[in-house]
């Protein structure tokens, strides 16, 4: 089996989400409307599984649906990344070995995740929203949030279901959007109705009003991006920036790195 370690990361996302472990295996139900995903997965793992299926449920009659599960050897190479077979549910995080986390994410997002353009103060929006239970999670996802807009969140329980309901709205929603999904190739997994939907978030990019400040950057906004070898481009559709701006940082962050960086520069590291 020869995985890409962005293939397994996307995997163990969507797995961990939307999956569960059954006797060796790990196994994932999605609606007709998602075949593509389970087709992916089924020709890249071809010792796998693939069940149609129909039935009724709490929400919907004669409900069609994929089922497709994996073989022992994805299971254990899922497992040793830190798949969690009890509780899945409430103790799900990032793995525990290397991993990449853009696909990671992506699979999550895949899994227990939306993409939605709503209405906001009678002005259409685009958002990202991740529901999930585990704390854990919460804490990452937040963490994760933080280093592409540098906004903090601190999104709490919901007294109905006891869950986290994390929400990204406008600018911030296109930011960590355009990281999930820039320079995607044929090897990369992501659910094509979901890809359809992030191109439509990007169609708002400059649409939506920001703030009559001048934007103040700090290096730790640039940091990830010059880690990952980012071209300056790139790094200013992300940021909304000009590509001169990125190239002025990027010299200070180079003089950095010359005069051994502080400490705190350090500590972001390897941040996307």
């Amino acid at each position: 089996m020869e995985l890409t370690l962005k293939q397994k990361s996307y995997i163990y996302g969507l797995l961990g989400t939307d999956g569960w472990y059954n006797r060796g295996t790990i196994c994932i139900e999605l609606s007709k409307t998602d075949k593509d995903i389970v087709e992916k997965l089924h020709i890249l793992l071809p010792k796998s599984s693939i069940y149609y299926r129909k039935r009724d449920t709490n929400f919907k009659e004669n409900y069609e649906c994929y089922r497709w599960c994996s073989n022992k050897e994805l299971a254990d190479i899922l497992l040793s990344m830190g798949y969690p077979i009890e509780d899945k549910t409430n103790t799900l995080n990032i793995p525990t070995t290397e991993y990449d986390e853009l696909s990671f994410w992506r699979g999550v997002l895949d899994g227990d995740g939306s993409y939605c353009i709503r209405k906001a103060r009678e002005r259409l929006q685009p958002m990202i929203n991740l529901t999930t239970k585990s704390e854990a999670l919460r804490n990452s996802f937040c963490n994760f949030a933080y280093k592409i807009t540098g906004y903090t969140y601190n999104p709490q329980r919901n007294k109905r279901d006891n869950i986290y309901n994390i929400g990204i709205t406008g600018n911030r929603a296109i930011q960590i959007t355009k990281m999930l999904y820039n320079n995607i190739d044929e090897t990369d997994l992501y659910i094509d109705r979901k890809y359809q939907k992030m191109k439509e978030i990007l169609t708002f990019e400059n649409q939506v009003p920001t703030t009559t400040e001048k934007q103040r950057y700090r290096m730790e906004d640039f940091i990830p991006y010059f880690q990952r070898d980012m071209k300056n481009k790139q790094i200013a559709e992300i940021l909304n920036c000009s590509s001169e701006t990125v190239g002025r940082w990027k010299k200070r962050y180079n003089q950095l790195i010359e005069n051994e960086a502080p400490a705190k520069y350090k500590e972001c590291g390897d941040m996307l």
